[in-house]
């Protein structure tokens, strides 16, 4: 919905012509980590270690989206010199940061809370604009210095172009209705998501700040369309 249009030659279909928004169900903050073993606490202790080892701090890139993470936090701390890893899927990345072959991620929160339970990995901030309710003592990145940051993978609904706003609107009102009851919240939580909602109108707004977002980060992380 929001990347794909930048880094796509030939989408079968326009997300900004084709589809418009009904309701945001949910966020799921992205987290930056690193190894405990890695001996950093904040983000500005990495970055101090990755500019006096330029090229010495590996990034691991799961997809496209934990990539561009990495690559906003990398333009908006004004240029740091790292390398991408990229692996198959969140496992074999997570494999390789337990054991410190790879320094750093900035992914899905959820996937990670019992290593930090358990010490093995360590969270320096979450990329949303405001702090995560199971981790309520990490900063946010802009917090931590990186003005401007702010990432998150989110769920939502989307109905086809040309849908009245009517109709957009009650479905949105359900949605409401649906995201109040405890034991959908409870699930939520229990995936790390944060329960949002809203009427079609915050939606689209939503997507258009999404899309001028990431269209930036592709742009100044040079990526070429596949």
């Amino acid at each position: 919905m929001a990347v794909n249009p930048f880094v796509y030659r030939n989408l079968p279909y326009s997300p900004e012509r084709d589809l418009v928004g009904v309701s945001m169900v949910a966020m799921i903050p992205y987290v930056m980590v690193v190894p405990a073993s890695l001996g950093v606490s904040t983000v500005q202790e990495l970055l101090a270690l990755a500019r006096s080892r330029p090229g010495s701090i590996n990034f691991a890139t799961s997809g496209m989206a934990s990539r561009l993470t990495v690559e906003m936090f990398r333009a908006l701390a004004g240029g740091v010199e790292m390398e991408m890893v990229q692996y198959r899927g969140g496992a074999p990345a997570r494999t390789d940061l337990l054991a410190g072959r790879i320094q750093l991620v900035i992914e899905q929160a959820p996937s990670f809370l019992e290593d930090f339970r358990e010490g093995r990995l360590r969270p320096l901030a979450v990329g949303g604009a405001r702090r995560f309710a199971l981790l309520p003592d990490v900063p946010t990145l802009q917090e931590a210095g990186i003005a401007g940051y702010e990432a998150a993978a989110w769920l939502g609904y989307a109905a086809p172009a040309g849908t009245p706003i009517e109709i957009r609107r009650r479905l949105a009102d359900e949605i409401d209705r649906l995201l109040q009851l405890p034991e959908v919240r409870d699930r939520l939580a229990a995936w790390g998501a944060e329960p949002v909602g809203g009427p079609p109108e915050e939606m689209d707004r939503l997507l258009t700040a999404e899309r001028a977002r990431w269209s930036d980060v592709v742009r100044r992380a040079g990526i070429e369309r596949e």
